[in-house]
């Protein structure tokens, strides 16, 4: 049996300088105390995020001179030094240019989609990268493609197809009007001349304006798109359907597409994910608040969701989701943002995260101040249930990539192991001032231990994320004299999963 005697939680060292509720949620082995910012140029700012099968992290979006920027961490979110120079690869491309999207192949290899500006406008842009960063010279032979719509052409949207042909959407000013645009390439980085009118798509949505923002493919291969239509200076949800060859499908919506207003106010698609169930989600904002809309698979509204279909929360200013996640059990995590009311220039903003039971109803919100103006734009759960944000903050004259990772405490759909699978035990309980855990590994595990009070709040860390051999183990709590007496959650965290036992404190 192997024994670790741990000092007693100083909690003025886990939380510095942390001290809302919201900080008290964030995972303190990422980073420094669960926060990262990445200082590339004065101004970087990260647009979309990826994580890796072996569980490395990357962010994507623009930097000073507009290169595509990707910087890459480890699961602790330290730099990768493997990844470009020092973790960060700078692409310079056109005159300027933005990554709005990423995606990983099969074989490792990297894709950022975005656009760039040149003497003829703004293209479709992409960039193909080695596992380490480097450019891929078998992508049209130098590792970056651009494509020419319009005017003013950028991509939002990046989807891998099975056969490896790379999807993009977003959108392009055609006679003066912007329209939802699509492309696909093939592998090698040339348009595939099978898809639409050689290798590109221009919707057919008759509005003032329209563009997409996030797709999603389904099983069959049919695309979905997400986004806004603007006519007669009315903002709507838009929600559209293609068949793998890139032609409207007419099962869907009218000739695949749907158009939904809600309370006749400005309504904005900004994010999607699909349920296993093929229902349609949709995030975005209306009337300024957090927006979620949910769709059958033909199109209609969900009336089981929300209200008659609409979920929505007020976070507290002017609010818009960016981003959605979707948890094992079904719950619908949103990030976005949140600024004050009264703030038209974005200048007071702050990271904001809301969490729906799967019938639409809210199950908890919050937002995070990280010290300047943050807005996230890309989220996306890891295998153990931690919900990692990207973004951006900032601060004076200066813009720092910004990335957060809460507890899968919060994010539910980490697996729950009963009691009994770990032989999880503690004795004396009721405690005074110190106890011992018992508890039996299966096999080798990374394991960490927590204190939680009955309202989910984290008190502090007993064990921080350590690899611990299979077989029995004792591990020596000790609780701080002031916390008062009542019934506390000690939560353990393995790879196999969390366990969680009450313990109940006396004086």
């Amino acid at each position: 049996m192997k024994k670790t005697f741990l000092i007693l939680c100083f909690i003025g060292i886990f939380f510095a300088p942390f001290t809302s509720a919201q900080d008290q949620l964030l995972d303190h082995s990422f980073g420094i105390n669960g926060v990262i910012k990445t200082s590339i140029s004065d101004q970087a700012k990260a647009y979309a995020l990826l994580i890796q099968e072996d569980e490395k992290i990357i962010a994507a979006g623009t930097s000073t001179q507009g290169s595509f920027t990707l910087s890459r961490y480890d699961k602790t979110g330290q730099p990768d030094p493997s990844f470009g120079v020092q973790g960060i690869q700078k692409t310079p491309f056109g005159e300027k240019g933005a990554a709005f999207a990423l995606a990983q192949q099969k074989d490792k290899k990297i894709i950022a989609a975005g656009f760039i500006h040149t003497d003829t406008g703004d293209d479709f842009a992409l960039v193909r990268y080695l596992p380490n960063g480097n450019l891929d010279p078998s992508f049209n032979k130098s590792g970056k493609v651009h494509t020419h719509f319009h005017f003013f052409d950028g991509i939002n949207a990046l989807e891998v197809q099975e056969d490896g042909k790379i999807l993009v959407a977003g959108s392009a000013v055609v006679d003066n009007s912007q329209v939802i645009v699509l492309a696909r390439y093939l592998p090698n980085g040339l348009l595939d001349r099978s898809f639409g009118k050689e290798g590109k798509v221009k919707s057919t949505l008759k509005q003032i304006g329209a563009g997409a923002h996030a797709m999603a493919l389904q099983k069959d291969g049919k695309i979905v798109l997400a986004g806004f239509s603007l006519n007669h200076f009315d903002f709507n949800f838009a929600l559209l359907r293609f068949l793998p060859d890139g032609k409207p499908d007419p099962g869907f919506g009218e000739d695949g597409l749907v158009i939904t207003d809600y309370n006749r106010s400005p309504d904005l698609a900004y994010a999607m994910v699909l349920q296993k169930d093929e229902k349609i989600v949709l995030g975005g904002l209306s009337n300024s608040d957090f927006a979620l809309a949910r769709y059958h698979k033909d199109g209609t509204l969900d009336n089981s969701f929300g209200n008659r279909g609409w979920a929505s929360t007020d976070m507290g200013g002017r609010d818009g989701i960016n981003a959605l996640a979707l948890q094992k059990d079904g719950k619908i995590i949103a990030v976005g943002f949140s600024l004050k009311a009264e703030d038209t220039e974005m200048a007071d903003a702050d990271f904001a995260i809301a969490r729906f039971h799967p019938n639409g109803t809210l199950e908890q919100q919050f937002k995070h101040h990280l010290g300047g103006n943050e807005i996230a734009n890309a989220t996306a759960l890891q295998s153990d249930g931690k919900l990692v944000v990207a973004g951006f903050s900032t601060k004076g004259d200066r813009t720092e990539f910004a990335l957060t990772r809460y507890l899968s405490t919060l994010s539910t759909g980490t697996h729950d192991l009963p009691n009994e699978e770990l032989a999880l035990s503690i004795y004396p309980n009721p405690i005074k001032n110190t106890a011992i855990l018992d508890y039996t590994l299966p096999s080798a595990s990374e394991v960490s231990i927590q204190l939680y009070d009955l309202q989910g709040k984290y008190l502090c860390t007993f064990l921080a994320p350590a690899m611990q051999s299979a077989g029995k183990h004792q591990t020596r709590l000790s609780f701080k004299e002031e916390w008062p007496q009542g019934t506390y959650s000690i939560v353990m965290k393995t790879d196999q999963g969390q366990s969680t036992l009450n313990a109940i404190i006396v004086e």
